[in-house]
């Protein structure tokens, strides 16, 4: 293989090569915008709680009864005894608690997102330098 043509395959590998940990990169930065995600969530369902306890009992138990639904949101019910401030508190706790559950699931989600993201690029780099040319 003449010079110039050799120059440039190489330039074109290592091209390939930096693209391949680029997207392992982007995957990194892809993550970031997906993790506040799940505190994003508890933090809008806490001021709907704030909102429905400002609005009185009806408004509160109609939002507990909506977020019992959920077969997400394991909550204890309430006993039917308890007060607006008693019922509000404990649906915070319950949001609170699903909210670092979903975060603690959202982050390992996230690391084998880029793990698989950097094994990959690490597979391409190996298979390609293994490549002779000529």
């Amino acid at each position: 293989m003449p010079e110039p043509r050799r120059a440039q395959a190489a330039g074109s590998l290592a091209a390939f090569l930096a693209m391949a940990f680029v997207v392992s990169a982007l995957a990194g930065i892809f993550a970031t915008y997906a993790a506040p995600a799940p505190y994003a969530r508890a933090l809008h369902l806490e001021t709907e709680i704030d909102a429905a306890e400002g609005k009185g009992e009806d408004a509160l138990g109609t939002l507990a009864a909506r977020l019992a639904a959920d077969r997400d949101f394991a909550c204890p019910q309430d006993s039917g005894t308890s007060g607006v401030a008693e019922t509000a508190a404990r649906l915070r706790a319950c949001v609170r608690e699903r909210g670092a559950r979903e975060a603690e699931a959202e982050a390992n989600r996230l690391r084998w997102l880029i793990a698989l993201a950097n094994l990959t690029a690490a597979a391409f780099v190996i298979g390609l330098s293994g490549t002779r040319r000529g």
